[in-house]
């Protein structure tokens, strides 16, 4: 077994859900984050115990209800035990909302942002990684 190569790239389509949604939603929506991150993975690995940055891209419906800080807390806490040992090890948070229809460029996008960015919204795109100066993708 290996411990898990970063950076971890993945999205998943649907509307992220609060902090302070109902438990079974919170739930539903945390797992849908753990298995696509695990799908990343090889099938035997070790999580990291690295300082990590996360980016999240929430790429949103024209006119997006809620509050973007509270989708960030559930997602953190997906990957806990799956990509990483604790989200105590979180030293650098970037999240982002785009609405649909609103022009956006990246400098040099992964392939899995580039498919994240062509999925109909709402997708949300979560980069983990080790480069702490880096900002964004």
């Amino acid at each position: 077994m290996e411990e898990i190569a970063l950076p971890v790239e993945f999205f998943v389509a649907g509307v992220p859900v609060s902090h302070a949604a109902s438990t079974p939603s919170r739930d539903s929506w945390k797992e849908l984050v753990a298995r696509a991150a695990r799908a990343t993975q090889p099938e035997a690995y070790f999580c990291t115990t690295a300082s990590l940055a996360v980016s999240v891209f929430y790429f949103s419906n024209p006119n997006p209800v809620g509050d973007l800080d509270n989708i960030a807390k559930p997602i953190l806490d997906a990957l806990k035990g799956v990509l990483y040992v604790d989200d105590r090890q979180i030293d650098r948070l970037l999240i982002h909302r785009f609405p649909r229809g609103r022009a956006v460029q990246f400098d040099n996008p992964s392939m899995t942002l580039i498919a994240a960015i062509e999925t109909e919204p709402p997708v949300v795109f979560i980069r983990v990684h080790d480069d702490l100066n880096a900002l964004g993708s």
